[in-house]
């Protein structure tokens, strides 16, 4: 059963609500950043990677559209094209990170840490100095505004799927590995970029699907209770594929009882952090794979965009997973500060996300 799209005057007077709360909630987390300086970058790693992933996500959904074909990506190209336009402005927000990487990286403060993780970082001082970790992070962005061309060419240039995929995979890792896995001294996965990669994936999908199903799918040929069932399966799958590696990576680690390894795990197993993988596993996993295989869930167009939105949100909270524990190994607490730098920058990706959505549907679809 179809949903009824969004009019323009609703997406117009929701970009209007996401601006003030951008605004409002903005102004509020710089304040409270004067006073906590730390807690603030924390967040704001946090928040920016939140609005990153997806944006970058779509990136790959269209490269793996452009070697895969299927009807899939047409419909779901409004949505993933403004995904991808997403990405300057992403990174755009995240320029603020690198007046607090002190307060982010135990690189940035090595008189802070253990004599281990100093002899670690002192091996790697090049690797993990100020200019070369700047000099990384900005061949990162050339490389994703790189993508974003490619990927906005359209099918008539047949390369830029196998090209930009290959480009994707070793820009993502390294991002991974630089911005979470070494917040950490000590500890590393060659799994977890892969890990880190299916979650942009999912974030993408999410996105994506949500967005088609309340803005309306690229054209009402395509809005067929095929097209809904595939969009479901595709979405089933992706989540399955994280799930897979996110505990075939727990899965290596902890068979290796590695002591440094396996620490990384221990922090997100106290203090209340177990509390967020439970969630996970029941919010993220459990209830979207036992919905997903439904095909009434698929024909319910509405609830299934809802259910999308679900997934998008509990993503978000993994990422928060990932992260955060490595400030706050011995507690989660209570994350206020948190939840407000992500509420500015969502709500400011949000309203840039609307505008570009509506923008690209009276564009030809390039899928």
């Amino acid at each position: 059963m179809a949903a009824r799209s969004l009019t323009n005057h609703d997406v117009r007077r929701l970009r209007r609500y996401c601006m003030a709360a951008g605004v409002i909630t903005g102004v509020c987390a710089i304040c409270a950043g004067f006073f906590r300086p730390a807690g603030f970058f924390h967040a704001y790693l946090f928040a920016a990677l939140a609005c990153l992933n997806p944006a970058i996500g779509c990136l790959l959904l269209c490269f793996i559209h452009r070697m895969t074909g299927g009807n899939w990506g047409r419909a779901l190209w409004p949505a993933l094209s403004a995904g991808q336009r997403l990405v300057p402005w992403v990174l755009l927000f995240s320029l603020p990170l690198f007046f607090g990487l002190k307060h982010i990286f135990p690189w940035a403060a090595i008189n802070g840490l253990d004599e281990q993780s100093r002899l670690l970082l002192v091996r790697h001082s090049f690797y993990f100095s100020r200019p070369v970790f700047v000099a990384r992070a900005a061949c990162y962005a050339i490389a994703f505004l790189i993508l974003l061309r490619f990927a906005q060419r359209g099918r008539s240039s047949p390369w830029t799927g196998p090209v930009g995929m290959i480009l994707y995979v070793i820009s993502a890792y390294l991002l991974g590995v630089d911005w979470v896995a070494s917040i950490e001294p000590g500890w590393h996965s060659t799994g977890f970029p892969v890990v880190f990669m299916a979650s942009q994936a999912v974030s993408a999908l999410a996105l994506a699907v949500a967005a088609t199903v309340f803005l309306g799918p690229a054209s009402d040929d395509l809005d067929k209770p095929a097209l809904w069932k595939n969009l479901g399966n595709l979405l089933l799958g992706i989540l399955m594929f994280w799930a897979y590696v996110a505990y075939g990576e727990f899965l290596v680690v902890w068979s290796g009882n590695l002591p440094d390894q396996s620490a990384w795990y221990l922090h997100r197993n106290a203090g209340g952090w177990h509390y967020l993988l439970l969630f996970l596993a029941v919010f993220q996993l459990l209830i979207p794979a036992l919905l997903l295989l439904s095909s009434r869930t698929k024909r319910r167009t509405r609830f299934f965009g809802g259910l999308a939105a679900g997934v998008l949100a509990c993503q978000t909270v993994y990422l928060y997973w990932l992260i955060l524990p490595s400030f706050h190994p011995r507690g989660i607490g209570i994350p206020w500060l948190d939840a407000l730098v992500l509420a500015a920058l969502g709500s400011l990706a949000l309203f840039a996300f609307l505008d570009l959505a509506v923008k690209t549907r009276k564009e030809p679809a390039h899928a």
